[in-house]
């Protein structure tokens, strides 16, 4: 089966919200916003994207992936 660039940019983006929520419900961090401190200083993810937690919340992976936003409605949209 070949994967478009969107599937597989979604299979990642999926992968990620899930390991942020194990980590946040193992309280391996305490709070999302230090998860996204965290790969945006240590991991070289992308600060435009405001970190880890808000891209999934903005894109809708974290609802469908965890059954929860990471960060309260409103905190990671993008408005212009």
């Amino acid at each position: 089966m070949v994967l478009t660039p969107e599937q597989v940019r979604e299979q990642v983006l999926s992968a990620l919200a899930d390991e942020a929520r194990r980590m946040l419900d193992e309280g391996v961090v305490d709070s999302p916003m230090d998860l996204d401190l965290a790969m945006i200083t240590g991991a070289g993810f992308q600060f435009w994207n405001g970190g880890l937690t808000p891209l999934r919340d903005r894109t809708g992976i974290a609802e469908k992936v965890c059954g929860q936003r990471f960060l309260p409605p409103g905190v990671a949209n993008v408005t212009c």
